[in-house]
């Protein structure tokens, strides 16, 4: 990805009580110090659960215990900042392993509109994905990096329709893929077989030089729930498209089950 001239490049990494894909953010760790680039946390306390802990008849159920208990604003309150120290901590730790500056930012509202407002300036962008919390961050360098470097075999996904903007993501994604290392795979979205050798071309002509050997995929029709399978069917690590691909970046950002980086 072409890097600012101007300016350092900044890199975020958005969290909620229920996204908190340490392995994302170790990656995005990674992609800062090679880059020496500059690295952001957003933590959004989602909105709908403290309007929800308003409610007298609001619940919530144990996943361990499966124990009903009265949802209330105190003990949501107590949660998020647990949650909060878990990230700040683990980034003081990413800050004394990779020397890289990062700030922490702690916004209210629903995930995705309040990230993607909060994103005007970044030039990556990070979603994370829905998981259970590493065991323990104590020992953030034993554990969480050997889980993530555990994961690396997962392929990275992009898509590529020819476009300038799906060329940036797709340098992106192949740029992450040999970061970590891992298989790339791109989508393309082509009616005929005279688009699919086209889209192929171009793709591989933007690899040129690259030490990958990517493997490509139709997608067609092109629409989220098509897309959403596809990345389930492979076990996709992540998936790297461009900011700008309007309603398609907001459902597959709400839905998917890994993490998705726009560029």
């Amino acid at each position: 990805m072409a890097k600012k001239s101007d300016a350092r490049t900044r890199i975020l990494v958005a969290f909620n009580a229920s996204r908190r894909d340490f392995y994302a953010l170790e990656l995005a760790a990674n992609l800062a110090a090679r880059d020496q680039a500059e690295l952001l946390a957003v933590f959004v306390e989602d909105i709908n659960l403290f309007n929800l802990a308003e409610l007298p008849f609001a619940k919530e159920i144990s996943r361990a215990s499966a124990v009903e208990r009265e949802l209330d604003n105190l003990r949501l309150a107590r949660t998020q900042k647990s949650r909060i120290e878990q990230i700040q901590q683990t980034l003081d730790q990413l800050i004394e392993r990779l020397g890289i500056p990062v700030s922490l930012r702690i916004i209210r509202g629903h995930f995705v509109q309040a990230v993607l407002s909060a994103a005007d300036e970044v030039d990556i962008l990070f979603f994370c994905h829905r998981e259970e919390p590493v065991e323990t961050l104590t020992n953030w360098p034993k554990t969480a990096y050997s889980k993530a470097r555990r994961q690396a075999a997962r392929p990275v996904w992009t898509i590529f329709d020819g476009s300038a903007e799906s060329k940036k993501a797709l340098l992106m994604a192949a740029d992450l893929a040999t970061l970590e290392p891992c298989e790339l795979c791109i989508a393309l979205p082509a009616k005929t077989d005279e688009e699919l050798d086209v889209l192929r071309r171009k793709a591989s002509q933007t690899l040129a030089g690259s030490s990958l050997f990517p493997r490509f995929t139709v997608i067609y029709p092109y629409d989220a729930p098509n897309l959403l399978r596809l990345l389930r069917q492979s076990n996709c690590r992540l998936l790297v498209v461009n900011r700008d691909a309007g309603e398609t970046v907001k459902a597959i950002t709400e839905t998917a089950a890994c993490p998705i980086v726009l560029v």
